[in-house]
Formats: C-alpha cells, structure tokens, sequence
C-alpha cells in the first residue's frame, strides 16, 4: 500500500501533512482510495455500462450508507488496480480518486485547510486516539501455534502472533508486540499468567523493539526533528514445542508484500480477546500518533486500518479489543494465504491499526535473523 503515499505525496501530501503537523487535535492523517471510484473499476471490470440500476443504487448508498447498508467497496476475490483508471467524467468529476482523512480528537475543532494546493479531497473525521492493547484470556494449546495468549509474567498479556522459523538452523521464534513483551531475555508464558492458573513458560524475549515517546507534542515528518516508529514488536525464542499454525487460520504460505495490499481488501485474524475475526483493510497512515496506554503518545509512520465491513457490527464489537496486540492480520492472494501484517492497537471503537508485515521481515533481517513462516 505504500504506493498510495508515493501517489498522494504527487498530489500535494507534504503539504497538508504539514499543515497538520500545526495543530494537537490531529493524531492521524491518512490517504484511502474514494469508495465510490472503487465501486465504478468493479462495474468496469464487470463489464457493466455506467448507467440504470446498479449506478443508482450506487449513488444511493454513496450518499447514505447508514440508511443502504450495501457492500460496494470490497471484491469477492483478490484484484489488482489501475489505480491511474478514470471513469466517465459525466459522472466522477474529482481530480484525482484518492482521498486524505484528517483524524481529529474527539470534540476539538476542524483543521484550518484553507490555501492548501493539493488534487485530493481533505475529510476530516473525529476518532479516538489508537491504543496499544495488552489484557484478557485463552486455553492451553500444544504443540504451540499462534493466535494463542502469553505474558511475560503477570504484569503484562497479549497474543502471540505467529511463529516464524530460522531459515539456516533449527530454532523457532515467536512474534509479538513489544509493548506485550518489552524487556529483553524475559521468560515467555502461555497462558497469561492473568488467564490461567497453569502456565508454562515457552520461551525468553530474544529481541525487543519498543517505541519510545515522542519529545515533542508534536509528530513533524518532514523537518527531520521527529523520529517516526514503524515497529513494536517483541522476538521470542522458543524452547516449546512448536506448529506453522495459527489457531482457527491454519498455515500460511508465505509474507504478502506492501504493495499486494488495498483498501478494501479481506482480512482475518485471531486475537487472545477477539478470537477469530474477518474484517477489512482501510486507508494507510502517512503518520500518526498512537497512546501508549500511560497517557504519553508515540509517532508513527505507515500503520494500516482494520475495519468491519459492515456498520452495523460496531455496535456490537470493536474491530480489535485490549489483548489482541501481537495478533498476526492474515489475507487471501493468488499466491495463497499470507501473512499482511502484525496489531499493535485500535482505537476502541471504529478501527484496528497494524504493521505491515514486510516492515517487520525488513527490520528483523537488517538486525540480522533470517525467518520464514512456512
């Protein structure tokens, strides 16, 4: 997805990000694909005409999807975009398909965009600040697969992720978020000491990245005095018995690159807290800011969204929940199942936030390992 930064970066990014970069109130700006030019490339890869029914009905929904609740902004199966394709202009008259969203902190004020030059459409959206989520609970599983509950003692829970082996040796790794497991040569349990009255300790932290606090209230991207996270994440070094499996997900095939990545796109995961969900990927963070829980916030650069695809299911769960950190986003490609990417948090209400899982394989082999996941 990272491509769509490169595209809105042509369009005019730099400028609102730094425009942004102004005010406290916003903790993210992202850049999505236009839903409604998403569903006009599915009716012309259907070969379908821009007009009668299925353009109404569009429109309809365009205009009100609260009221029709219809799914047009997802494809039944994997399909790569043109994104430079334009419809009709008799009916999308936009300069460009891509949109910038503005996230707000709730009940502060709209950003002052007025004399930016830019070819996207600014939406302005006011959300939670993501949270780094670490509690709750899970059974016994062995051998040890991913997707299960672990803490490194009884300070601190989440999900182990997946497990990813040494491509020259025996030794297996299990994959966390640092903020589950933020020490170094720590003992590993699963369950949670906070789920389970018997656990068993699987392992020792191997290699930590934490994210550190921002000095500055402000996350600014382009002036060089910010440091930007891409990681959170916590290595393990297993000494359990250990299966290529995550639980209710099975094996994967491989690591799905940034770039097979898109907004709209089907996503599963299982989570110590969620257990098994289907979502769908949203827009791209340009940066952003997540709290780390103690009420201090980190920068960060490139976490992608994880929606529900259906409103109605926010008033019943949120797309990720306290204890799902570390729990790996698995999508469906032409080359198989793959691993997308890792949850580092949500916002509690509307959104999971995760990192790509081609940053992680990309950080974990300049610092010297060498993993695969099948």
């Amino acid at each position: 997805m990272l491509y769509l930064i490169d595209l809105a970066n042509e369009l005019g990014a730099r400028e609102i990000v730094t425009r942004t970069e102004e005010y406290q109130q916003v903790h993210h700006v992202l850049v999505a694909v236009d839903p409604q030019w998403i569903h006009l490339y599915k009716l012309y890869l259907m070969g379908e005409p821009f007009k009668g029914k299925q353009y109404t009905e569009e429109y309809l929904y365009y205009k009100n999807p609260w009221e029709y609740a219809k799914e047009y902004n997802s494809f039944p199966v994997p399909v790569y975009f043109d994104i430079h394709w334009r419809p009709p202009a008799e009916i999308y008259d936009y300069d460009s398909n891509l949109i910038i969203k503005i996230l707000l902190r709730p009940g502060t004020e709209p950003v002052n965009m007025e004399g930016i030059n830019s070819r996207m459409r600014i939406i302005q959206e006011h959300a939670p600040v993501a949270r780094f989520q670490a509690i709750n609970a899970k059974d016994p599983i062995s051998p040890l697969q991913g997707g299960v509950s672990i803490s490194p003692g009884a300070a601190n829970a989440g999900t182990l992720g997946g497990i990813l082996r040494d491509r020259y040796s025996s030794d297996y790794y299990g994959l966390t978020c640092g903020h589950v497991a933020p020490v170094n040569f720590t003992d590993v349990e699963h369950p949670s000491t906070l789920d389970h009255s018997t656990t068993t300790v699987i392992g020792s932290t191997y290699y930590v990245d934490v994210p550190s606090v921002a000095a500055t209230t402000h996350c600014t991207m382009y002036d060089g005095t910010t440091f930007f996270h891409q990681m959170d994440l916590s290595l393990i070094k297993l000494n359990a018995k250990a299966d290529l499996k995550i639980i209710n997900i099975g094996r994967l095939d491989g690591i799905a690159l940034a770039r097979d990545l898109y907004t709209g796109m089907w996503a599963e995961f299982n989570g110590r807290t969620s257990g098994h969900r289907t979502l769908i990927l949203g827009a791209i963070g340009i940066t952003g800011k997540v709290d780390n829980g103690s009420g201090s916030e980190c920068c960060f650069e490139h976490l992608v969204q994880l929606q529900d695809y259906a409103v109605a299911n926010l008033n019943k769960v949120t797309p990720t929940q306290d204890g799902d950190s570390g729990a790996w986003v698995i999508v469906d490609t032409p080359q198989g199942r793959m691993w997308a990417g890792m949850v580092i948090g949500g916002d509690r209400k509307q959104v999971g936030w995760f990192i790509m899982a081609e940053k992680i394989t990309d950080h974990l082999k300049n610092a010297g390992f060498e993993l695969e996941v099948a």
